[in-house]
């Protein structure tokens, strides 16, 4: 292909990415690293309001409430790799994301089952689920 994910044009990620572009898509995805997938779900999360905290005058004006792992290697073994807060709509997600292909293992399974068990909103997100990660985050609370 020659190209990695990052380095294509965000309008032509974002049609590869919903099924537009047809040609090479399953390679698209394949290509897509656990990281550049982290990062394109809290881009999107900040553009639809996620973040955003309570307004508090000593607070930085760019603080937001997007936890995302940055060593696993001092965290609780599988915790989510990423914990999204919306204030305004009382919703927290937690989220593991895979690359392509492979799969949650056995820790990281049970940190997302015991928290659907909880009630909570537990995902695992492959780059192929990203036009049903929009559909997560634009969703408004029953």
């Amino acid at each position: 292909m020659g190209y990695t994910f990052d380095q294509l044009p965000r309008a032509l990620q974002q049609q590869v990415l919903r099924g537009e572009s047809g040609k090479g898509r399953q390679e698209l995805f394949d290509s897509i690293s656990e990281a550049q997938l982290q990062r394109m779900v809290i881009e999107e999360a900040k553009r639809l309001g996620w973040g955003k905290p309570i307004s508090r005058d000593d607070m930085p004006a760019n603080y937001c409430l997007i936890y995302h792992t940055h060593d696993s290697r001092k965290s609780a073994w599988g915790f989510p790799d990423l914990v999204l807060c919306h204030v305004g709509q009382l919703r927290v997600l937690y989220v593991e994301v895979k690359r392509e292909g492979e799969k949650p293992d056995p820790f990281q399974l049970a940190w997302h089952e015991s928290l659907l068990a909880c009630g909570q909103e537990s995902y695992v997100w492959f780059p192929h689920d990203y036009e049903a990660i929009l559909e997560v985050l634009r969703a408004k609370p029953a």
